[in-house]
Order: structure tokens, then C-alpha cells, then sequence
């Protein structure tokens, strides 16, 4: 047992030890002659109150006995000190005080009367009193509050009224009586018959409880095996199933231990490599041989170093360790190399095997700007990546060659404000179509970045654009290009192509981006049913309040909502019901397996029936073969894109392959 705060509570391990004593055969031998008794007990416990029901059975409640004669007392005091007042020609201070004092009580015995008998009991009587009642106090109110204007008509209404009442309060307290003297005889049988009942009930009691005793063992064991499992989910919450080294959340929280505690440290990130090769060759036992080799190899360094080693999941590995000196971290590095190197047998095989390992120093990327525990793994990642670019089996130290590379990072950075003002930024057009026909209505705008004689790809500085904040600059960007290109193409040709443009969730958190929008509509004269603002599913939204409000506006405007990428991140009904958007974009995550998989072809015709009962429209993305197309029109898609209609290009180059379309048509 434990106290707390001067209570006793008995501990769940006490009540195990109970439950384990008593699955033994001298625990139930007990158990039936403590059930015995109880049954002994209980008979006798309900023949003693039947023997006081009968005994009381001339008791007579009091309280509702009482209530009609003391209820009728203040009806004729009332009455009495209208009469006096009225005798003496007028309500003086001194009977309007004791007038107003029995119209108290008289509420009061009334809202009683109320609550306590005609609530829980119907009566004709009891009901007539009740607003007697309720009409003396209407009286007495309406004339206190009149100044007692006609003190005889009072009088009489008074006298009238309360000779009723208490007519009425006398037969129900007659009723009373009569009511109690059935309910006692009433109880007395119930009582007899409840003893029969009761003999038969614990005797059947008796033989469950025999039977629930000799199941209380098999009980027990099965309990004690919920424990085990419990115990190995505690231990999986920790630790990795396979290799038992500690997972990915035990390794974040010493990461940020070690980082918290300002000693000198370095991580080692370690990555098998060619391991999808191994699986596929030698199937998934041998994968798990292997995982488990490499485990051992570094929780073996790792124990040697005092360090700690952690399964990050699939083939990654790390390695803390409590040293930054370039020896000893190469030295570190090759003997696990050379332990991997040496490779294992099995059923007879042998099983070669390799990994790349990056190194980060603690003290190397102190000047990296951000979460400290996400730098150190970014940089050890960056390390990592650069051994497996250099041929693999081979560890890489993050050092200065590296740190340029991060700073490679950090000059995009600079350089895009200045390549959206000077246009080194291309508008490409991705054509999304109808899969009926093959007819190109509308397109998705991307975006292209000339820089130093190459083009970087939007995953390379978008992410960066997020992170400065000059996502919203880009974004703005795109959309008066975009909406510039597409109305100039359609007021030239006569058709009616719309555009989509993808809008950062930084802009639904403020209302800028309606004035903006309008702003680019006004300044093109492109049809604003001709704009689709794509939202991207991936992110997560947090203020809905502003962001509904935001999408509202909007939508005033006549454009489109999307969104976008639906399958690949943050999908809820919620989030759907939030958006209220007018489109949905499945993304390619739940298309590329429709073609041999049922179980996917069943999510995403779910996810197109999902839209279609919400009132969305649905494309398709991502589709890169004929097949795909089929299926998903045979689902009863009708939009699509993706790189069998047409990869990214130029935005003029996508609209001189357009074949057009009817004026009015939209996409």
C-alpha cells in the first residue's frame, strides 16, 4: 500500500500478488468457503429487514404528513391579516409588513409543495392546491404591489380562494395517509418475495462463483502474458524490435541531452549500402541478418567509446560520440568499416557487405542557423550523402569543404529576391487534360531558375524561399506572370484555358493575398473562374478561423480553390470540410500503384467518390502511362495530368501545343 496526501492506495503490484495467491488450489479452497458464508450472510442480512419493514410498517412519513397542515396554516394566517386590515379600512405599515411576510412563506411552502409532491407525484388535488396556491400569491403580490387599492375585493378574492385551497390540501393529505399505508404493505411483500428471489439468485451466485474461481488460474497466466506483451511495448516504444538497440526517439532524446549539456560530442550517421540489392537477392531473412550484423558492429564500437548507438529505422544507423578529435573519429569510422567489411555467413553464403558513414562535430556547425539538434543532422546527412556520392564504403568527416557546400545554400538564398526582381525566374506550364478527349484545358504554373549558366529545380530554392520568408515575394510572382501569360495566349487565340498557381499557407494567415490576387486579375483581365489558387495538402494549417476567412474572400472573387497533393500529407476530412474547396488533386503517391495493386486502386476510387460527394471536381496527377489514364477514367476521372499529356516546359512553348478549345470552356 502507498499513501498520498494522508490517503491510502493500494498498488497495482498488491493486487497482483492477491490475484496470484488466490488462482492456487488453497486460494480457491478459501475463496468458496468465504463465498459460502456470504451467502449465509445475505440471507440472513435480508430476513432482518424484513423483520424491521414489518415492524415499522404503522411508521407514517412525517414530513409529507406535515406539509398540507402547516401548508394550510399559512394559507389562514393570510387570510387572517387581509380580514384584519380589511376590518380596520386600511393595510397599515406594521399589517403590510406581516402581510408580506406570510406571502414569503406561503412562496416558499409553495415552491416546496411544488418541487417535492406534485413534481414527483399526481394528484387531481394535489394539483388544484398547487395553483391555489400559485393564484393567493398572484393576489397578494398584485395588490402589495398596487398600493392596496381595494382592500374588499382582496379580502374576498382572498377568502375564496383559500377556503379552496385548503379544501383541497385536506383531501390530499387524506390521500397521503392513504397512499403511505399501501406503500409500507407494498413494501412488506416486496421484501417477502425479494427473499425468495434472493435465496434462488445467490444460489445460482454460489455455482458461478465456483465456476469463476476455477477460471480465475487461466485468468491469471493470461494475465501475467498481457504483462509480458506490455513490458516488450514498452520496450519497442525505446528500442528497435530487431537489433534491440535504441530507436529513433531514444536517439532524439539524447541527442538533445548531449546537446543541453555543452560537451563536446560528434554524430555518426551510417547507412548500409546497396541494401535494397541485398534484399532483393537474399530476401528479407538475410536483410534482417544483416541489420542485425551491423548492429552489433556498432553497438560494439559504441560500448567500446562509451558512446551510443540507435537504429533510426530501415538501413540508418547513429553513432554518438563523446569525442570531436579527428583521430579518434577516423579511427572510429574505419573500425566499424572493417568490421562491416568482414561480412557474415549464412545457410552457407557469404553475405558481403558495406556501409557510408557521415561524421558532424558538434563544433562545426555551431553557425548553422536553426534548431540545433536538426543541424547537427542535417550536416551529418550532407556528410553521409557525400561518401555514398563518392563511391561508398567510406566515412566522410564534415569539415570545411563541406561547410562550403551548406553555404552554397545560403547564397541561393540571397540571390532569389534578386532573380524574381530581375526575372531570372521562368514561368513553365505542366497541361492538365481531359481524359475524354485528350483536349488540354488548362494548365499548372511552375517555376524555373536561371543561375550561373544552369537551372535550378523548384525542390532546390522553394524549400529555401519558405524558410526566408520569401515564399510569398515568389509566390506573388508566378501569379501575375501566369495570369499575364494565359490571358494574353486566350484573348490572342479566342479560347478559354485556365491556370492553376500554388499558393504557400504563409498567405492564407493574412488577408494580402485577396488584394493581390485581385489586383493581378484586374491588371490581366483574366476571368477570375479562369484562376485556380492551389493549396498544398502537405501543409499543415493552424489558424482555420483565418484561413476559412481568407479562402471565403477568395473565392468571392470567382476563383477556384484546389487542393493539392491530397494522399501525400495532412489528409482528413477535416481538412476537406475546412478548405471548401471546388477542386481536389490526387497526388501521385496514390496513383503509381493502381495499375498492380487492388488495395490501391480501392483507396484512390474512394478518395474520387470522396470529392465527388463533397461536390469537388478531381485531377488525377502524376499519370505516366496509358494504363494509368485507363483506370483511373474507368474510375470516372475526367482531368489528369502528368507526363504522359506533357512534361513541364516554357510557358509559350506549352501553349503553341495547345490544341484550343471553345470559347467558354473552363478547366
Amino acid at each position: 500500500m502507498r499513501r498520498r496526501s494522508g490517503i491510502w492506495f493500494i498498488s497495482r503490484e498488491a493486487v497482483d500478488w492477491v490475484l496470484d495467491r488466490l488462482a492456487t488450489r488453497i486460494g480457491i479452497t478459501s475463496a468458496l468457503m468465504a463465498l459460502v458464508t456470504l451467502i449465509l450472510l445475505a440471507g440472513l442480512s435480508i430476513r432482518s429487514s424484513v423483520d424491521t419493514v414489518v415492524a415499522n410498517s404503522s411508521a407514517y412519513d412525517q414530513a409529507h404528513a406535515r406539509l398540507p397542515l402547516v401548508t394550510m396554516s399559512d394559507v389562514q394566517r393570510v387570510q387572517n391579516i387581509a380580514y384584519l386590515a380589511h376590518v380596520e379600512g386600511s393595510m397599515s405599515e406594521e399589517r403590510e409588513a406581516e402581510f408580506r411576510a406570510a406571502l414569503d412563506m406561503l412562496y416558499v411552502r409553495a415552491d416546496f409543495f411544488g418541487t417535492a409532491v406534485v413534481g414527483s407525484v399526481s394528484s387531481p388535488s394535489a394539483d388544484a392546491a398547487l395553483a391555489g396556491l400559485q393564484e393567493l400569491l398572484r393576489i397578494g403580490d398584485e395588490a402589495t404591489a398596487a398600493g392596496f387599492p381595494d382592500m374588499d375585493a382582496m379580502t374576498f378574492d382572498l377568502t375564496v380562494v383559500g377556503d379552496d385551497v385548503r379544501g383541497n390540501l385536506a383531501i390530499w393529505n387524506d390521500e397521503v395517509r392513504r397512499f403511505h399505508l399501501r406503500l409500507i404493505d407494498g413494501n412488506v411483500m416486496a421484501f417477502m418475495e425479494q427473499l425468495v428471489f434472493t435465496r434462488i439468485a445467490l444460489a445460482v451466485a454460489g455455482v458461478i462463483g465456483v465456476l469463476a474461481l476455477l477460471l480465475l488460474r487461466a485468468e491469471v497466466l493470461n494475465r501475467q502474458a498481457r504483462q509480458h506483451a506490455e513490458r516488450r511495448v514498452e520496450f519497442l516504444a525505446y528500442f528497435d524490435g530487431l537489433t534491440e538497440l535504441p530507436n529513433r526517439a531514444a536517439f532524439q532524446e539524447r541527442l538533445s541531452k548531449c546537446l543541453e549539456s555543452g560537451s563536446e560530442f560528434s554524430l555518426m550517421l551510417l547507412d548500409l549500402d546497396d541494401f535494397k540489392g541485398i534484399n532483393d537477392t537474399y530476401g528479407h531473412v538475410a536483410g534482417d541478418a544483416i541489420l542485425s550484423f551491423v548492429a552489433r558492429a556498432i553497438a560494439s564500437t559504441a560500448a567500446d567509446q562509451d558512446g551510443f548507438a540507435a537504429r533510426l529505422g530501415g538501413d540508418e544507423f547513429a553513432l554518438i560520440l563523446p569525442s570531436e578529435e579527428h583521430f579518434v573519429l577516423a579511427n572510429t569510422a574505419e573500425n566499424i568499416l572493417d568490421a562491416v567489411r568482414a561480412g557474415l555467413m549464412l545457410r552457407g553464403d557469404f553475405l558481403s557487405v558495406s556501409v557510408s558513414i557521415g561524421v558532424a562535430p558538434r563544433s562545426l556547425v555551431d553557425w548553422v542557423e536553426g534548431d540545433p539538434r536538426d543541424a547537427i543532422v542535417r550536416t551529418a546527412d550532407f556528410a553521409l550523402y557525400f561518401s555514398k556520392e563518392k563511391g561508398r564504403n567510406r566515412a566522410t568527416l564534415y569539415d570545411r569543404g563541406l561547410e562550403q557546400r551548406y553555404r552554397r545554400r545560403r547564397d541561393m538564398q540571397d540571390e532569389l529576391p534578386v532573380a524574381i526582381r530581375e526575372g531570372s525566374l521562368d514561368i513553365y506550364f505542366q497541361p492538365k487534360v481531359s481524359l475524354t478527349d485528350r483536349a488540354v484545358t488548362g494548365f499548372e504554373a511552375l517555376v524555373r531558375w536561371h543561375r550561373k549558366g544552369g537551372i535550378v529545380m523548384p525542390n532546390e530554392f522553394i524549400p529555401l524561399a519558405e524558410e526566408s520568408g520569401l515564399i510569398i515575394e515568389l509566390d506573388l510572382f508566378i501569379l501575375r506572370r501566369a495570369a499575364e501569360i494565359i490571358a494574353g495566349w486566350n484573348k490572342e487565340n479566342g479560347v478559354a484555358l485556365s491556370v492553376s498557381v500554388n499558393l504557400s499557407a504563409l498567405h492564407l494567415m493574412s488577408g494580402k493575398i485577396v488584394r493581390e490576387v485581385a489586383d493581378a486579375l484586374d491588371a490581366t483581365h483574366l476571368p477570375p473562374d479562369l484562376l485556380t489558387l492551389e493549396i498544398t495538402e502537405s501543409i499543415e494549417l493552424r489558424d482555420w478561423a483565418r484561413v476559412q476567412n481568407t479562402l471565403l474572400e477568395l473565392r468571392q472573387l470567382g476563383c477556384r480553390i484546389s487542393v493539392e497533393d491530397f494522399g501525400a500529407g495532412f489528409s482528413s476530412l477535416a481538412y476537406l470540410r475546412a478548405m471548401n474547396a471546388d477542386e481536389l488533386k490526387i497526388d501521385q503517391s496514390l496513383v503509381s500503384e493502381i495499375e498492380t495493386s487492388e488495395e490501391a486502386r480501392f483507396i484512390l476510387d474512394a478518395v474520387m467518390d470522396l470529392a465527388q460527394n463533397l461536390a469537388m471536381s478531381v485531377v488525377v496527377e502524376g499519370i505516366e502511362t496509358e494504363e494509368q489514364a485507363a483506370a483511373i477514367r474507368q474510375m470516372g476521372g475526367s482531368q489528369a495530368q502528368g507526363y504522359l499529356f506533357g512534361r513541364p516546359v516554357p510557358a509559350e512553348e506549352a501553349l503553341a501545343a495547345t490544341r484550343p478549345v471553345e470559347l467558354g470552356e473552363t478547366g
